[in-house]
Protein backbone atom coordinates (compact mmCIF):
# COMPACT_ATOMS: atom_id res chain seq x y z
CA UNK A 1 0.00 0.00 0.00
CA UNK A 2 1.46 3.46 -0.64
CA UNK A 3 1.70 5.80 2.08
CA UNK A 4 0.02 8.79 2.29
CA UNK A 5 2.47 11.67 1.77
CA UNK A 6 4.01 9.39 -1.67
CA UNK A 7 0.94 9.75 -2.82
CA UNK A 8 0.73 13.27 -2.90
CA UNK A 9 3.90 14.00 -3.87
CA UNK A 10 3.33 11.29 -7.12
CA UNK A 11 -0.34 13.46 -7.74
CA UNK A 12 1.64 16.54 -7.43
CA UNK A 13 4.54 15.83 -9.91
CA UNK A 14 1.74 13.87 -12.16
CA UNK A 15 -0.27 17.38 -11.83
CA UNK A 16 2.73 19.54 -13.13
CA UNK A 17 4.30 16.88 -15.21
CA UNK A 18 0.61 17.13 -17.31
CA UNK A 19 0.53 21.24 -16.73
CA UNK A 20 3.90 21.42 -18.15
CA UNK A 21 2.55 19.81 -21.29
CA UNK A 22 -0.81 21.78 -21.06
CA UNK A 23 1.50 25.09 -21.15
CA UNK A 24 3.26 24.10 -24.33
CA UNK A 25 0.19 23.40 -25.87
CA UNK A 26 -1.51 26.59 -24.45
CA UNK A 27 2.00 28.78 -25.93
CA UNK A 28 1.43 27.03 -28.97
CA UNK A 29 -2.39 27.90 -29.45
CA UNK A 30 -1.59 31.67 -28.29
CA UNK A 31 1.31 32.01 -31.02
CA UNK A 32 -1.31 31.30 -33.77
CA UNK A 33 -4.17 33.03 -32.28
CA UNK A 34 -2.23 35.87 -32.66
CA UNK A 35 -0.49 35.31 -35.94
CA UNK A 36 -3.78 34.48 -37.50
CA UNK A 37 -5.48 37.69 -36.37
CA UNK A 38 -6.54 40.99 -38.36
CA UNK A 39 -3.62 42.61 -36.85
CA UNK A 40 -0.89 40.39 -38.60
CA UNK A 41 -2.91 41.13 -41.99
CA UNK A 42 -2.33 37.70 -43.52
CA UNK A 43 1.08 37.89 -42.73
CA UNK A 44 1.85 39.37 -46.35
CA UNK A 45 2.49 42.46 -48.03
CA UNK A 46 -0.25 44.85 -46.99
CA UNK A 47 -0.35 47.04 -44.46
CA UNK A 48 3.27 45.70 -43.43
CA UNK A 49 1.60 42.62 -42.14
CA UNK A 50 5.00 40.66 -43.08
CA UNK A 51 7.13 42.94 -41.17
CA UNK A 52 4.83 42.88 -38.57
CA UNK A 53 5.16 39.10 -38.18
CA UNK A 54 8.72 39.08 -38.67
CA UNK A 55 9.19 41.87 -35.24
CA UNK A 56 6.64 39.47 -33.57
CA UNK A 57 8.76 36.26 -34.31
CA UNK A 58 12.25 37.99 -33.95
CA UNK A 59 10.81 39.27 -30.40
CA UNK A 60 9.93 36.19 -29.40
CA UNK A 61 13.19 34.28 -30.20
CA UNK A 62 14.91 36.90 -28.22
CA UNK A 63 12.77 36.20 -25.65
CA UNK A 64 13.59 32.29 -25.77
CA UNK A 65 17.58 33.42 -25.43
CA UNK A 66 18.65 31.65 -29.09
CA UNK A 67 21.68 32.76 -30.64
CA UNK A 68 21.45 34.61 -33.72
CA UNK A 69 23.14 33.35 -36.80
CA UNK A 70 22.65 37.10 -38.47
CA UNK A 71 22.83 40.61 -36.29
CA UNK A 72 19.00 40.56 -35.43
CA UNK A 73 18.20 37.36 -36.24
CA UNK A 74 17.63 38.48 -40.06
CA UNK A 75 18.72 37.41 -43.23
CA UNK A 76 17.03 39.71 -45.67
CA UNK A 77 16.60 39.51 -49.29
CA UNK A 78 14.57 40.88 -52.15
CA UNK A 79 11.65 39.44 -54.23
CA UNK A 80 9.03 40.67 -56.25
CA UNK A 81 5.63 41.33 -55.30
CA UNK A 82 2.06 42.02 -56.60
CA UNK A 83 -0.11 43.30 -53.91
CA UNK A 84 -3.94 44.93 -53.68
CA UNK A 85 -4.01 47.53 -51.02
CA UNK A 86 -7.35 49.15 -51.78
CA UNK A 87 -10.57 48.29 -53.61
CA UNK A 88 -10.88 45.03 -54.62
CA UNK A 89 -14.85 45.33 -55.84
CA UNK A 90 -17.13 43.09 -58.03
CA UNK A 91 -20.43 43.53 -59.65
CA UNK A 92 -21.55 41.44 -62.12
CA UNK A 93 -25.23 42.55 -63.55
CA UNK A 94 -26.60 44.27 -60.57
CA UNK A 95 -24.89 41.94 -58.08
CA UNK A 96 -22.28 43.13 -56.20
CA UNK A 97 -19.99 39.86 -54.37
CA UNK A 98 -18.15 39.24 -51.13
CA UNK A 99 -14.57 39.32 -52.07
CA UNK A 100 -13.04 35.65 -51.04
CA UNK A 101 -16.16 34.21 -50.35
CA UNK A 102 -18.23 34.57 -53.75
CA UNK A 103 -14.76 35.90 -55.81
CA UNK A 104 -11.43 36.05 -55.65
CA UNK A 105 -9.06 38.24 -57.91
CA UNK A 106 -6.31 36.25 -59.92
CA UNK A 107 -3.54 37.58 -57.61
CA UNK A 108 -1.52 38.53 -60.79
CA UNK A 109 -3.59 41.00 -61.74
CA UNK A 110 -3.23 44.77 -62.68
CA UNK A 111 -5.51 47.43 -61.23
CA UNK A 112 -8.41 48.36 -63.51
CA UNK A 113 -12.03 50.43 -62.55
CA UNK A 114 -15.12 50.63 -64.87
CA UNK A 115 -17.75 49.36 -66.45
CA UNK A 116 -17.72 46.77 -68.90
CA UNK A 117 -19.53 44.57 -71.29
CA UNK A 118 -19.55 40.53 -71.48
CA UNK A 119 -18.52 37.90 -73.78
CA UNK A 120 -19.71 34.81 -72.84
CA UNK A 121 -17.26 31.78 -73.76
CA UNK A 122 -19.21 28.04 -73.03
CA UNK A 123 -16.69 25.07 -72.90
CA UNK A 124 -17.21 23.59 -76.35
CA UNK A 125 -16.31 26.93 -77.76
CA UNK A 126 -12.83 26.54 -76.10
CA UNK A 127 -11.98 23.16 -77.57
CA UNK A 128 -12.70 24.24 -80.84
CA UNK A 129 -10.44 26.96 -81.93
CA UNK A 130 -11.77 28.29 -85.10
CA UNK A 131 -15.16 29.34 -82.45
CA UNK A 132 -12.96 30.92 -80.34
CA UNK A 133 -10.91 32.81 -82.66
CA UNK A 134 -14.15 34.23 -83.71
CA UNK A 135 -14.88 35.12 -80.45
CA UNK A 136 -12.06 36.78 -79.91
CA UNK A 137 -12.72 39.26 -82.58
CA UNK A 138 -15.50 40.69 -80.81
CA UNK A 139 -14.02 40.56 -77.28
CA UNK A 140 -11.77 43.86 -77.75
CA UNK A 141 -11.92 46.31 -74.41
CA UNK A 142 -14.46 43.55 -73.25
CA UNK A 143 -14.59 41.08 -70.66
CA UNK A 144 -14.69 37.50 -70.94
CA UNK A 145 -16.86 35.30 -68.93
CA UNK A 146 -15.88 31.44 -69.18
CA UNK A 147 -18.61 28.87 -67.48
CA UNK A 148 -16.62 26.27 -65.91
CA UNK A 149 -12.81 25.37 -65.90
CA UNK A 150 -12.29 21.73 -66.51
CA UNK A 151 -11.54 20.24 -63.19
CA UNK A 152 -13.17 17.05 -62.95
CA UNK A 153 -13.15 15.29 -66.33
CA UNK A 154 -11.14 12.02 -66.52
CA UNK A 155 -9.78 12.88 -69.86
CA UNK A 156 -6.58 15.02 -68.30
CA UNK A 157 -5.23 16.18 -72.02
CA UNK A 158 -8.71 17.43 -72.75
CA UNK A 159 -8.27 19.10 -69.30
CA UNK A 160 -4.87 20.48 -70.34
CA UNK A 161 -5.94 21.57 -73.27
CA UNK A 162 -8.82 23.69 -71.85
CA UNK A 163 -6.99 25.13 -68.80
CA UNK A 164 -4.74 26.28 -71.47
CA UNK A 165 -6.62 28.22 -73.09
CA UNK A 166 -7.63 29.91 -70.17
CA UNK A 167 -4.66 30.83 -68.65
CA UNK A 168 -4.67 32.57 -72.28
CA UNK A 169 -7.54 34.19 -71.99
CA UNK A 170 -5.95 35.15 -68.88
CA UNK A 171 -2.58 36.52 -69.41
CA UNK A 172 -1.98 36.24 -73.10
CA UNK A 173 -0.18 39.89 -74.06
CA UNK A 174 -1.13 40.06 -77.59
CA UNK A 175 -5.24 39.38 -76.61
CA UNK A 176 -7.12 42.56 -76.43
CA UNK A 177 -9.96 41.73 -74.09
CA UNK A 178 -10.47 44.02 -71.08
CA UNK A 179 -10.35 40.71 -68.62
CA UNK A 180 -11.79 37.41 -67.72
CA UNK A 181 -14.44 35.87 -65.26
CA UNK A 182 -14.35 32.67 -64.79
CA UNK A 183 -17.06 30.53 -62.92
CA UNK A 184 -16.67 27.66 -60.95
CA UNK A 185 -18.40 25.24 -58.54
CA UNK A 186 -14.34 24.04 -57.30
CA UNK A 187 -13.47 25.70 -53.98
CA UNK A 188 -12.03 28.99 -53.76
CA UNK A 189 -8.39 29.55 -52.96
CA UNK A 190 -5.76 32.29 -53.71
CA UNK A 191 -1.96 32.80 -53.96
CA UNK A 192 0.67 35.40 -54.29
CA UNK A 193 2.06 36.63 -57.34
CA UNK A 194 5.91 37.84 -58.36
CA UNK A 195 4.39 38.84 -61.94
CA UNK A 196 1.86 41.02 -63.47
CA UNK A 197 -0.87 40.08 -65.68
CA UNK A 198 -1.80 41.72 -69.02
CA UNK A 199 -5.43 41.66 -67.82
CA UNK A 200 -7.30 41.28 -64.38
CA UNK A 201 -9.38 38.48 -64.28
CA UNK A 202 -11.99 36.94 -61.42
CA UNK A 203 -12.24 33.05 -59.92
CA UNK A 204 -16.20 33.54 -59.61
CA UNK A 205 -18.48 30.71 -57.34
CA UNK A 206 -21.06 29.72 -59.15
CA UNK A 207 -23.86 29.83 -56.99
CA UNK A 208 -22.97 33.69 -56.05
CA UNK A 209 -24.59 34.49 -59.85
CA UNK A 210 -26.91 32.85 -62.02
CA UNK A 211 -24.88 32.15 -65.40
CA UNK A 212 -22.63 34.38 -67.22
CA UNK A 213 -23.52 38.07 -66.54
CA UNK A 214 -24.15 40.62 -69.50
CA UNK A 215 -22.17 43.47 -67.96
CA UNK A 216 -19.19 43.78 -65.13
CA UNK A 217 -18.57 46.54 -62.99
CA UNK A 218 -14.83 46.35 -61.24
CA UNK A 219 -13.07 48.48 -59.23
CA UNK A 220 -9.63 46.87 -58.71
CA UNK A 221 -6.53 48.64 -56.97
CA UNK A 222 -2.88 46.98 -57.34
CA UNK A 223 0.39 48.08 -56.38
CA UNK A 224 3.53 45.85 -58.10
CA UNK A 225 6.65 45.72 -55.77
CA UNK A 226 9.79 44.71 -57.48
CA UNK A 227 11.75 44.89 -54.69
CA UNK A 228 9.60 43.77 -51.57
CA UNK A 229 12.41 43.54 -48.43
CA UNK A 230 11.75 39.81 -46.81
CA UNK A 231 13.64 38.80 -43.65
CA UNK A 232 14.35 35.03 -42.94
CA UNK A 233 14.76 34.65 -39.25
CA UNK A 234 17.13 31.92 -37.92
CA UNK A 235 19.16 31.29 -34.67
CA UNK A 236 20.75 28.21 -32.67
CA UNK A 237 21.31 26.45 -29.92
CA UNK A 238 24.77 24.96 -29.33
CA UNK A 239 25.35 21.68 -28.83
CA UNK A 240 26.37 20.25 -26.20
CA UNK A 241 28.37 16.86 -27.78
CA UNK A 242 28.87 17.84 -31.40
CA UNK A 243 28.33 21.56 -31.44
CA UNK A 244 29.79 21.72 -35.31
CA UNK A 245 27.15 19.55 -36.65
CA UNK A 246 23.64 20.58 -36.85
CA UNK A 247 19.60 19.67 -36.39
CA UNK A 248 17.60 22.07 -38.36
CA UNK A 249 13.68 22.88 -37.71
CA UNK A 250 12.17 24.99 -40.41
CA UNK A 251 8.82 26.73 -41.44
CA UNK A 252 7.53 29.53 -42.54
CA UNK A 253 5.76 32.01 -41.44
CA UNK A 254 4.55 34.28 -44.78
CA UNK A 255 1.15 33.83 -45.80
CA UNK A 256 -1.28 35.04 -48.34
CA UNK A 257 -1.84 38.70 -46.41
CA UNK A 258 -5.07 40.45 -47.63
CA UNK A 259 -6.62 41.10 -51.33
CA UNK A 260 -7.81 44.68 -50.70
CA UNK A 261 -9.00 46.55 -47.40
CA UNK A 262 -12.18 44.34 -46.90
CA UNK A 263 -10.60 40.31 -47.29
CA UNK A 264 -7.33 38.82 -45.37
CA UNK A 265 -5.83 35.21 -45.35
CA UNK A 266 -5.77 34.04 -41.45
CA UNK A 267 -3.21 31.20 -42.37
CA UNK A 268 -3.86 29.62 -39.32
CA UNK A 269 -2.84 26.20 -40.31
CA UNK A 270 -0.72 27.40 -42.99
CA UNK A 271 1.27 28.36 -41.55
CA UNK A 272 1.07 29.60 -37.85
CA UNK A 273 0.60 26.46 -36.83
CA UNK A 274 4.22 24.95 -37.99
CA UNK A 275 6.17 28.66 -36.54
CA UNK A 276 4.36 27.81 -33.25
CA UNK A 277 5.68 24.42 -33.00
CA UNK A 278 9.15 25.43 -34.05
CA UNK A 279 8.91 28.81 -31.30
CA UNK A 280 8.13 25.79 -28.69
CA UNK A 281 11.04 23.29 -29.89
CA UNK A 282 13.39 26.24 -29.24
CA UNK A 283 11.75 26.78 -25.81
CA UNK A 284 12.11 23.05 -25.09
CA UNK A 285 15.78 22.93 -26.46
CA UNK A 286 16.89 25.83 -24.46
CA UNK A 287 16.01 23.62 -21.20
CA UNK A 288 16.94 20.40 -22.39
CA UNK A 289 20.22 20.97 -24.11
CA UNK A 290 20.82 19.10 -27.75
CA UNK A 291 23.86 16.87 -28.41
CA UNK A 292 23.84 18.68 -31.73
CA UNK A 293 23.88 22.53 -32.36
CA UNK A 294 20.04 22.93 -33.49
CA UNK A 295 19.24 25.31 -35.52
CA UNK A 296 15.88 26.87 -35.60
CA UNK A 297 14.54 28.90 -39.05
CA UNK A 298 11.52 30.76 -39.83
CA UNK A 299 10.99 31.57 -43.66
CA UNK A 300 9.70 34.59 -45.10
CA UNK A 301 8.66 34.37 -48.94
CA UNK A 302 7.27 30.47 -49.49
CA UNK A 303 4.04 31.41 -50.90
CA UNK A 304 5.94 33.04 -53.48
CA UNK A 305 7.45 30.07 -54.36
CA UNK A 306 10.05 29.38 -51.68
CA UNK A 307 11.75 32.23 -52.39
CA UNK A 308 13.13 32.76 -48.53
CA UNK A 309 14.30 28.94 -48.03
CA UNK A 310 16.30 29.24 -52.20
CA UNK A 311 17.82 32.31 -50.49
CA UNK A 312 19.01 30.80 -47.22
CA UNK A 313 20.39 28.04 -49.19
CA UNK A 314 22.19 30.18 -51.24
CA UNK A 315 23.69 32.13 -48.91
CA UNK A 316 23.73 29.81 -45.66
CA UNK A 317 25.96 30.52 -42.31
CA UNK A 318 25.66 26.85 -41.97
CA UNK A 319 28.07 24.51 -44.04
CA UNK A 320 24.95 22.28 -45.67
CA UNK A 321 27.22 19.35 -45.47
CA UNK A 322 27.36 19.50 -41.48
CA UNK A 323 23.74 19.29 -41.19
CA UNK A 324 22.57 15.94 -40.20
CA UNK A 325 19.10 16.28 -40.67
CA UNK A 326 16.23 18.96 -41.66
CA UNK A 327 12.61 18.77 -40.30
CA UNK A 328 10.15 21.63 -41.65
CA UNK A 329 6.83 21.87 -40.24
CA UNK A 330 3.95 23.21 -42.59
CA UNK A 331 0.30 22.53 -41.95
CA UNK A 332 0.47 21.21 -38.57
CA UNK A 333 -2.78 22.13 -36.75
CA UNK A 334 -4.66 18.67 -36.71
CA UNK A 335 -3.36 15.31 -37.03
CA UNK A 336 -7.02 13.34 -36.69
CA UNK A 337 -5.73 10.94 -39.48
CA UNK A 338 -1.92 10.86 -38.95
CA UNK A 339 0.90 12.54 -40.45
CA UNK A 340 2.40 12.61 -44.13
CA UNK A 341 6.40 12.67 -43.85
CA UNK A 342 7.74 13.55 -47.46
CA UNK A 343 11.06 11.84 -48.52
CA UNK A 344 9.79 9.16 -46.22
CA UNK A 345 10.28 6.71 -49.10
CA UNK A 346 13.77 8.79 -50.11
CA UNK A 347 15.58 8.83 -46.69
CA UNK A 348 14.10 4.99 -45.38
CA UNK A 349 16.47 5.18 -42.49
CA UNK A 350 15.45 8.20 -40.72
CA UNK A 351 11.76 7.19 -41.57
CA UNK A 352 12.04 3.63 -40.30
CA UNK A 353 12.70 5.81 -36.55
CA UNK A 354 10.14 7.50 -36.71
CA UNK A 355 7.40 4.75 -37.10
CA UNK A 356 9.44 2.55 -34.77
CA UNK A 357 8.64 5.43 -32.06
CA UNK A 358 5.33 6.10 -32.96
CA UNK A 359 4.48 2.15 -33.04
CA UNK A 360 4.50 1.42 -29.22
CA UNK A 361 3.84 5.20 -28.17
CA UNK A 362 0.70 5.15 -30.29
CA UNK A 363 0.57 8.98 -31.32
CA UNK A 364 -0.85 8.67 -34.62
CA UNK A 365 -2.70 6.16 -36.23
CA UNK A 366 -0.88 6.81 -39.69
CA UNK A 367 2.90 8.01 -40.15
CA UNK A 368 2.45 7.84 -43.72
CA UNK A 369 5.37 7.91 -46.06
CA UNK A 370 5.93 10.20 -49.50
CA UNK A 371 8.07 10.72 -52.47
CA UNK A 372 10.17 13.62 -53.14
CA UNK A 373 7.86 16.42 -53.16
CA UNK A 374 8.80 20.65 -54.16
CA UNK A 375 6.06 21.68 -51.91
CA UNK A 376 7.64 23.46 -48.87
CA UNK A 377 10.67 24.77 -47.28
CA UNK A 378 12.67 21.44 -47.53
CA UNK A 379 12.97 21.68 -51.08
CA UNK A 380 15.45 23.65 -51.70
CA UNK A 381 17.95 22.11 -49.32
CA UNK A 382 16.80 18.64 -50.50
CA UNK A 383 18.12 19.93 -54.09
CA UNK A 384 21.21 21.08 -52.19
CA UNK A 385 21.26 17.31 -50.62
CA UNK A 386 20.68 18.09 -47.07
CA UNK A 387 18.67 15.02 -45.57
CA UNK A 388 15.14 16.08 -44.90
CA UNK A 389 12.20 15.48 -43.69
CA UNK A 390 8.57 17.94 -44.41
CA UNK A 391 6.11 16.69 -42.05
CA UNK A 392 2.42 17.67 -42.43
CA UNK A 393 -0.80 16.44 -40.36
CA UNK A 394 -3.87 14.51 -41.93
CA UNK A 395 -7.39 15.26 -41.04
CA UNK A 396 -9.19 18.19 -39.70
CA UNK A 397 -9.91 21.51 -41.62
CA UNK A 398 -9.82 21.25 -45.48
CA UNK A 399 -9.18 25.36 -45.44
CA UNK A 400 -6.57 25.83 -47.50
CA UNK A 401 -5.44 29.39 -49.18
CA UNK A 402 -8.61 30.70 -48.35
CA UNK A 403 -10.45 32.85 -45.48
CA UNK A 404 -11.56 30.06 -43.84
CA UNK A 405 -8.34 28.83 -42.61
CA UNK A 406 -8.75 30.34 -38.86
CA UNK A 407 -7.46 29.63 -35.75
CA UNK A 408 -10.86 28.45 -34.63
CA UNK A 409 -10.62 25.77 -37.23
CA UNK A 410 -8.08 24.11 -35.73
CA UNK A 411 -8.35 20.94 -33.11
CA UNK A 412 -4.58 21.12 -31.82
CA UNK A 413 -5.50 17.62 -30.58
CA UNK A 414 -2.44 16.00 -32.37
CA UNK A 415 -0.04 19.02 -30.97
CA UNK A 416 1.71 16.84 -27.78
CA UNK A 417 1.92 13.92 -29.71
CA UNK A 418 3.77 15.68 -32.90
CA UNK A 419 6.04 17.25 -30.41
CA UNK A 420 6.61 14.43 -28.45
CA UNK A 421 7.39 12.74 -32.21
CA UNK A 422 9.60 15.02 -33.17
CA UNK A 423 11.92 15.60 -30.03
CA UNK A 424 12.26 11.13 -29.71
CA UNK A 425 13.03 11.38 -33.34
CA UNK A 426 16.17 14.27 -32.38
CA UNK A 427 16.82 12.30 -29.55
CA UNK A 428 17.22 9.52 -31.76
CA UNK A 429 20.51 10.69 -33.75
Amino acid sequence: MIKKTTFVIVCISLYFCNLSWTQDSVYAKKIVQLLASPNFHGRGYVDNGLEISADFIEKEIGTIGLQPFFEGYRQQFLMPVNTFPGKVSLCLDTACLQPGTDFLADPASPGLSGSYQVIKIQKKVLKNPGKLKKKLVGAKDKFICIEHRETGTHNNTEKENVNGLVNMLQYDPRLENAGVIELTDSRLYWNTATFLAPRPSFLVKKGAINGCPDSVIIDVENRFISEYHGSNLAAFIIGEAAPDSFLVFTAHYDHLGQMGNACYFPGANDNAAGVALLLDLARYYTRNKPRYSTAFIAFAGEEAGLIGSKYFVENSPIDLKKIKFLINLDLVGNGDEGITVVNGSVHTSAFNKITEINGPAGYFPIVKPRGEACNSDHCPFHEAEVPCFFIYTMGGTNAYHDINDTYQSLRFNKYNALFNLLTAFVDSF
